[in-house]
């Protein structure tokens, strides 16, 4: 079951990747809150990361605001 933000999430980085299909999120929860790792084809990480990690920074930005409106705290790897 995907929550929002994790379908935020994919549906953003389907965009932006060549290999869509090979995008996966797995949710663990924890004391500290929510852990999202997040995994794709080797060949689209520098996609995913983007210049200095200016991409997954800012994905991980919104991703936090979208989880605190949800009542969660999310941690994106």
């Amino acid at each position: 079951m995907n929550t929002r933000t994790e379908t935020w999430i994919i549906e953003i980085l389907s965009q932006i990747t060549n290999y869509p299909n090979d995008l996966n999120i797995v949710r663990t929860t924890d004391n500290l809150g929510v852990l999202l790792t997040l995994t794709s084809n080797p060949l689209d990480a520098g996609l995913v990361i983007g210049r200095n990690g200016d991409v997954l920074h800012s994905i991980r930005i919104l991703a936090r605001l979208l989880g605190k409106k949800d009542g969660e705290r999310i941690n994106i790897v």
